[in-house]
Parts: C-alpha cells; sequence; structure tokens
C-alpha cells in the first residue's frame, strides 16, 4: 500500500466584511487518509462566493454613485430655488421702493404747492388790507379829518379787520395743509405696508420652496436601505461550503472507526462531533 505524505489545506479567500464563518478558516494540518476517503474543499463554492461578493461590492459602488448622484441633484436644486428666491425677492424690493420713493416725491412736491398756496393767499390778502387802508385814510383826507381823532380811529378799525382776515386765511390754509398731507401720507404709508406685506409674502415662499426640497432630500436619505440581500447571498454560499466540508469530515471519521484496518489507526473519537478545522 503506497505511503501518502500530509496534505496542508490553505486558508479560504475572506468572505465580505462582517460575516463570521461558523468554523475556524486559518490553515490546519489534515491526517493522512486513503485517497478514496479523503474530504476535498470544493473550489467551485468558493469560486462562486468570491464572485458573489465581488458583485456584492460592485452594486454597492454603483448603488453608492447613484444615490450621491441624487443627492447632489436635489442639492443643487435647493441653491438654484436659493438664487432665483433672492433674485426674486430683490427685484420686488426694488420695485417697491421705487413705488414708496415715488409716493414720498409726490407727497413733498404737492405739499410744496399748498404751501405756494398758502403764501400767494397771503401775499393777496395783504394786497387787500393795504388797499382798505389806503382807501379808508383818504375818505377821511376828503371829509377833511386827515389827522383827527376820528382818523385814528377808523385806521385802527381796518387794521383791525386786516388782522382777523389774516387769521382766518392762516386757519384755512393749516387745516387745508393738513387735510393734503394726511391723504398724502396715506398714500406713502399703503405704499410702504404694500412693500413690506408683499417682501414678507416673498421671502416665506423662499422658505417654502427650500424647505420642501430640503424634506424631499431628506426623505429620500432616509428611504437608502443597505443591500442586506447580496450580503447574505455571499453569506450563504459560504455556510453552505462549510457545512459540506464538515459533513465530508465526519463522514470521512465515520469511514475510519468503521474500517480501521484501512486508515491505520486514524479512526479517532476524540474527532467526532468536531468541525474539521478542530481537528487536532
Amino acid at each position: 500500500m503506497a505511503v501518502r505524505t500530509n496534505a496542508t489545506i490553505t486558508s479560504l479567500s475572506q468572505p465580505a466584511y462582517g460575516y463570521r464563518s461558523p468554523v475556524q478558516t486559518t490553515s490546519v494540518q489534515q491526517p493522512t487518509m486513503m485517497p478514496y476517503g479523503q474530504p476535498n474543499i470544493n473550489q467551485s463554492y468558493t469560486a462562486l462566493a468570491q464572485a458573489a461578493d465581488r458583485e456584492r461590492q460592485a452594486n454597492m459602488q454603483r448603488a453608492a454613485g447613484r444615490q450621491n448622484a441624487v443627492i447632489g441633484g436635489y442639492e443643487q436644486q435647493i441653491a438654484n430655488t436659493r438664487l432665483l428666491g433672492e433674485q426674486g425677492y430683490n427685484q420686488l424690493q426694488a420695485n417697491y421702493d421705487q413705488v414708496a420713493a415715488d409716493a414720498a416725491a409726490t407727497r413733498a412736491r404737492n405739499m410744496a404747492r399748498v404751501d405756494q398756496y398758502g403764501n400767494s393767499m397771503r401775499q393777496d390778502l395783504d394786497i387787500r388790507n393795504r388797499q382798505a387802508l389806503a382807501a379808508a385814510q383818504q375818505s377821511a383826507i376828503q371829509r377833511g379829518l386827515g389827522n383827527t381823532t376820528i382818523t385814528d380811529s377808523l385806521m385802527r378799525g381796518q387794521n383791525f379787520d386786516n388782522t382777523r382776515q389774516r387769521m382766518s386765511l392762516e386757519d384755512q390754509l393749516l387745516q387745508n395743509r393738513i387735510a393734503t398731507d394726511s391723504q398724502l401720507s396715506g398714500v406713502y404709508q399703503g405704499a410702504l405696508q404694500n412693500r413690506a406685506q408683499a417682501l414678507g409674502s416673498q421671502m416665506n415662499q423662499n422658505i417654502a420652496n427650500e424647505n420642501q426640497l430640503v424634506g424631499q432630500k431628506l426623505g429620500y436619505i432616509g428611504g437608502i436601505q443597505d443591500d442586506t440581500q447580496g450580503f447574505q447571498t455571499v453569506a450563504d454560499l459560504y455556510t453552505q461550503l462549510y457545512q459540506m466540508e464538515n459533513a465530508n469530515a465526519q463522514a470521512q471519521l465515520d469511514r475510519e472507526l468503521r474500517n480501521p484496518g484501512l486508515y491505520r489507526g486514524y479512526g479517532n473519537v476524540n474527532r467526532i462531533g468536531k468541525a474539521r478545522g478542530a481537528w487536532g
């Protein structure tokens, strides 16, 4: 009978990250056996598991690339939306600033007209008052009362009338100025109020648009799930490989025990029930 040398079984390639094999995967020394009874590593299972693991990693890389592209798209949309919102807000602000400026200019212009009208009315009243004084003085002179007490009384009476008319005119001008200023100020204040409301509405719309995109982005990120199916496929292949090897090893031990003469006494009861990697 031919004598065989000890055969060494090298360790399998590393399985997927995080996977722990059910048996020890380091190199072990196999006992000498008959050719027809020696358990062999199924290389097709190993190659299949390694190929599945490579495919799993490639799928993960492709999925990560797609996810990054989608997330980058959301970020670009958010940036574009923010830019467009700021441009719209600035344009709206410029338009309403012009409206408010026009309202302020209109108010100033009309108030100047009111003041100019008041000055004209004062000048007209002064002219009429001087004419009235001159007429009263001329009348007194014609009646021979040029330097008498009666003339002085007539002049004081005319001056009193002039003063009363001036006060009445000032009251009238003040009321007209207040009414005009109130009306024009209302227009200006309305322009400012519309400006504030429009800008506030635009700002809220900008925030809502951006928040919607941010929410969609976060929802997409939250919905990303790890590809556990590919990992499970690799783990199942390695598990089947080790189970098959252990079953072959146990079958070999059974053959050794049943046929000790054929195996030169290598049937050792201490190996029964142990994984092949745990043989001493």
